[in-house]
């Protein structure tokens, strides 16, 4: 009961009457209201109602805002997305694509490999030019030339190995073909004859071009074949024109070159005999 006076059923067509519910809770807090009545079924009913609208329009709004964000991101290209990430984003997405998938930890490795300082092979290309075109009287006597030569193409062997870095392997790939060029080119010095009869049937430049070609990963190996040289050609151009020059000329130690080209493009590994 909520007072000690009687509660008076109204008659049809009268209103409730209020009084009593006024005068014992007139200026009452919200916790001052006994439960009992904020717990009425009406009020149940009417606060379930009210609660319910407002999930309604916070779903409505939340919905609204996921439309708006998808239709951004479709209209947003991958490039123009990566663009806007700043370093720290990006190295952590690396990072967790490195742990799951070993394509990215390859490119990862490539990447890297060619940020690190290689050795520049291009004073032994300049040396065996100097040693063929007779310049040097160094290599004058029969037998000199070749011995220097072959002593030019071991030192690229020994700096080089499967733990350089891609500069290290790539300026030794370019030094070798520039070798193999000034082998073959016409000249009629002594030196040049001599040096050229010998790669008749001396392979050691091509096999060590593969040796060295079978440590790098395939995005090495495109990406050196398709750099451009001091020619003005790619690599793979380059070494290209030189397999047809010795098959013109019948210098049977570059005939494997064809070997080469197709590691450099695409192939598989090639078993070095």
């Amino acid at each position: 009961m909520l007072t000690d006076r009687a509660y008076k059923r109204p008659r049809d067509g009268e209103a409730f009457d209020t009084t009593v519910f006024e005068e014992r809770y007139h200026g009452a807090a919200p916790s001052e209201v006994p439960e009992s009545i904020c717990c009425s079924p009406t009020k149940k009913h009417r606060t379930s109602l009210g609660h319910d609208d407002t999930l309604m329009h916070n779903d409505f709004m939340m919905d609204s805002a996921s439309d708006s964000t998808q239709s951004s991101l479709s209209t947003t290209s991958f490039s123009d997305m990566v663009e806007v990430l700043d370093a720290e984003t990006l190295r952590t997405i690396v990072n967790v694509l490195a742990t799951q998938s070993s394509v990215a930890q390859s490119l990862v490795s490539v990447a890297y490999s060619q940020t690190l300082q290689g050795i520049d092979f291009r004073n032994y290309a300049q040396r065996v030019d100097s040693i063929i075109s007779g310049k040097s009287e160094q290599y004058s006597s029969p037998g000199s030339a070749c011995a220097g030569v072959r002593a030019c193409i071991a030192a690229i062997a020994v700096r080089v190995g499967p733990q350089s870095p891609f500069n290290t392997k790539r300026s030794a790939l370019e030094a070798l073909h520039d070798i193999a060029l000034t082998v073959i080119r016409t000249d009629r010095s002594r030196q040049s004859i001599e040096v050229k009869r010998e790669f008749e049937k001396d392979d050691c430049i091509v096999q060590l071009m593969l040796q060295i070609i079978q440590t790098m990963p395939m995005e090495e190996r495109l990406g050196v074949g398709r750099g451009f040289t001091s020619y003005g050609s790619t690599l793979l151009d380059s070494i290209r024109y030189v397999h047809e020059k010795s098959v013109e000329n019948y210098v049977a130690g570059f005939y494997d070159l064809a070997l080469v080209l197709h590691a450099l493009e695409s192939g598989p590994s090639i078993a070095v005999v």
